[in-house]
Parts: C-alpha cells; sequence; structure tokens
C-alpha cells in the first residue's frame, strides 16, 4: 500500500506551500506531502453454503470476515505513517428462480457488521430479473436506490446503471449520484 498522509485541497495553499519551497522532482514533492509506501499480510476467511433443488431453485447463504484482526503495515519507504485496514464482518443470502427463459434472483446482505453503523446504511439489497440477453437490476445501498440494464451478446456482455452513495457521516446527510458502464468482451467459461 502506498499513499499521502493527510488530505490537501487542490486549491489551497498546502500545496502551494510544498511547491513554493523548491522542490526538485516528482519524488520530492510526495515526500513533502507525507509519502509512505508499505505491505502487509492480511488474513480473509468466508464460507457459502447453497442449496439448490429441482434445478429451478437456489438459495445461497454466506459469511465473510476480511482482513481478520486488523491488517498493520510496516513501513517500507517515506515517514508517515501507513493506516490499519480494519476488519470487517459480512453475511448475506440470495435466492433465484430460473425458468429457462427468465430468471429472477433476489438478494441482501449486511456490511460492515462490526463498524458501528446504523442498521439501513449496512444493508444492501438487490433484484435482476432476466431473459437470455437483457436483464434489469434494481437495489438498494446502504440508504441509496440503484438500477440498471445488462445486455449479454454471448461474446460480449455489456452493463451499464445509476447509482447513489451516501458521502456523509449518517443516513440522509449528503446523497450524491453516480454512473456506471462496463463492457467486458470474451467473457466466457466452461466445466471441466
Amino acid at each position: 500500500r502506498e499513499g499521502l498522509a493527510g488530505k490537501f485541497n487542490l486549491f489551497g495553499t498546502s500545496l502551494l506551500n510544498t511547491i513554493s519551497n523548491g522542490v526538485e522532482d516528482y519524488y520530492e514533492f510526495r515526500d513533502a506531502l507525507g509519502y509512505a509506501k508499505g505491505s502487509s499480510w492480511g488474513v480473509d476467511i468466508g464460507s457459502i453454503y447453497k442449496v439448490t433443488w429441482s434445478e429451478m431453485f437456489t438459495l445461497s447463504v454466506g459469511f465473510s470476515i476480511m482482513d481478520m484482526f486488523d491488517t498493520q503495515f510496516s513501513v517500507e519507504e517515506g515517514t508517515a505513517d501507513i493506516p490499519d485496514q480494519d476488519m470487517m464482518i459480512n453475511t448475506g443470502m440470495a435466492f433465484t428462480q430460473d425458468f429457462g427463459l427468465f430468471h429472477y434472483t433476489i438478494s441482501m446482505d449486511l456490511h460492515p457488521m462490526n463498524h458501528g453503523l446504523e442498521f439501513f446504511r449496512m444493508y444492501h439489497a438487490g433484484v435482476e430479473l432476466g431473459l437470455p440477453i437483457l436483464s434489469l437490476y434494481g437495489g438498494y445501498n446502504g440508504g441509496n436506490l440503484s438500477y440498471g440494464v445488462g445486455i449479454n451478446l454471448w461474446v460480449m456482455k455489456l452493463y451499464g446503471g445509476f447509482y447513489e452513495v451516501e458521502r456523509g457521516v449518517d443516513l440522509g446527510d449528503e446523497s450524491e449520484q453516480r454512473g456506471l458502464l462496463y463492457l467486458s468482451i470474451l467473457d466466457f467459461s466452461f466445466d471441466a
């Protein structure tokens, strides 16, 4: 992991002062802003339990712990501290019903469960309605709505959507709208 210590306003005086103090090159500039680089080993564990019956119904339930016991980095270059990667506990489930020419999936998850967030900031739910070529998506993402469409042309998949994210501290403080466009070419798999 590498990065800069602190936050800098693009039009603020911190950057101007650093540039004015006669930095020679890019490396001096980043070091003056608190550059640090480090490495670490982390532990993730998880489990998924999947049940399929009558080739039409599938229920999946999962649980994971990411960065168990917090991942701590040792500084290899620079002088600033590198923040720990906090442990995250997650759980979720999905139900799919496949009729051949039409399928739907309903899913939900809670994450991160151990960071003290209010329930609806941790709660995420979604639905997919799918045909062989076209899929429609809708969801609730930590207090904000999302929706999109996917086109599957077998050798090429194209997804587009819109979603909101919370920029504030509490639910409903300040949401921001974003868009997504994803293209995957030659995306295929086979069973061996």
